[in-house]
């Protein structure tokens, strides 16, 4: 059952009308005006106009990926004519370098000539048609019509796997006190997800803040615990932790290719846990057959070779940790040193100490006089403490 429509409070309309210049046009104490939904930051103003509550999609900037969008994958067709049509296209002039970007979506409201709007993560909200144009969303540039509903498949939701599950429960037991850094970093990252951002390009720009630093600091190794996060799907926003971790060029990233998956986070996100799934498994498969066959070759090719060449970087660092974990008597440091393209002469003191930094690693060096590759580390990887 809807809730009743009522007024917005003063906090409402501060949080999506900070300066009277965001919606000049938008009168608040207008009858017109009220809020149907809640503030929820599960959905957007795209997602709406699919009729969704359940996801957050933040779609292409440019009008031609909504087109695609839009028509070959739910059924809505472009009108000219803005009678017929049921949801309107908002596009609006970026600031620093004047290129167009569509900002936003509104979709029909009743039979009134009302339309309702979902308000970045704010509340949904009735108004005119032209009540939000002139400000920061622009000027409606385009219109559509329902011609069918979206295709029950175009939307997937992440669920949890258990194998992906205990592999982050047992780093987490092993390295307790990374895990408390991953937790007090990422709470704080968190903290700043507050922003109403305009499109998929400006992602990283709104959310790569100054709590995201931490986070980076403490370098691929977090990698499983960004993954544990992402099981979850109000934790949608891990993402762009998780694939700046995964690093440069990885096949285990999703691309624009299509921009269903691409642009709907929830779609991202499952595909993203399955191919991590798929990593994951490559790599302790490859590790199994190793062992099982009494050690025979080189195991980091026996690695590369199943995870897929070029694939066996920064993104295995915390996979490393828990095979060595399993056995330390295994040349996982020197498969260290060749997934960072390190030689295995040994090192200074600087030399290492900076690595070592790189990865978040302390090292106390006043215990240390001299260094053979990371052996010496005895692969301290719990930033504030020996597992």
């Amino acid at each position: 059952m809807a809730a009743p429509l009522r007024p917005m409070t003063d906090a409402e309309w501060e949080d999506i009308a900070p300066l009277p210049t965001t919606f000049p046009m938008l009168n608040r104490d207008s009858p017109d005006v009220m809020v149907t939904g809640e503030e929820d930051f599960a959905y957007n103003c795209f997602a709406w106009s699919l009729n969704r509550e359940d996801r957050w999609i933040v779609p292409g900037p440019t009008l031609q990926d909504i087109e695609t969008y839009y028509v070959k994958h739910a059924n809505f067709q472009q009108t000219k004519n803005p009678g017929e049509a049921d949801i309107n296209v908002y596009v609006a002039i970026r600031k620093d370098d004047k290129v167009p970007y569509v900002a936003h979506f509104s979709r029909k409201y009743g039979d009134q000539g009302l339309w309702e709007s979902k308000m970045g993560k704010g509340v949904r909200i009735t108004h005119p048609r032209d009540a939000l144009s002139g400000g920061d969303y622009g000027e409606i540039a385009a219109y559509y019509r329902i011609t069918g509903d979206p295709p029950a498949n175009l939307f997937r939701s992440p669920s949890p796997n258990s194998q992906l599950t205990a592999l982050v429960q047992d780093l987490r037991n092993l390295f307790p006190n990374l895990a408390a850094a991953f937790d007090d970093a990422y709470n704080t990252w968190r903290g700043e997800w507050h922003r109403i951002f305009p499109n998929a390009d400006d992602l990283p720009t709104h959310f790569m803040q100054k709590g995201f630093a931490p986070l980076q600091n403490l370098g691929a190794r977090i990698l499983p615990f960004a993954v544990g996060k992402m099981q979850d799907p109000q934790e949608r926003l891990v993402l762009l932790l998780y694939e700046f971790l995964m690093g440069i060029g990885s096949r285990y990233r999703v691309t624009k290719e299509d921009p269903v998956d691409f642009y709907d986070w929830m779609n991202r996100m499952t595909i993203s846990l399955s191919l991590y799934l798929q990593f994951s498994q490559s790599f302790h498969q490859a590790v199994v057959d190793w062992r099982e066959d009494d050690r025979p070759d080189d195991l980091y090719k026996r690695i590369e070779t199943s995870v897929g060449k070029g694939q066996f970087n920064e993104s295995s660092i915390a996979l490393v940790m828990y095979e060595y974990s399993t056995n330390q008597s295994e040349p996982w440091d020197a498969i260290l040193q060749r997934i960072l393209g390190l030689s295995a002469a040994s090192r200074s003191i600087d030399q290492v100490s900076a690595i070592a930094g790189w990865l978040g690693l302390i090292i106390q060096r006043q215990q240390m006089t001299r260094c053979r590759g990371f052996s010496a580390l005895a692969f301290r990887w719990d930033a504030y403490g020996t597992p």
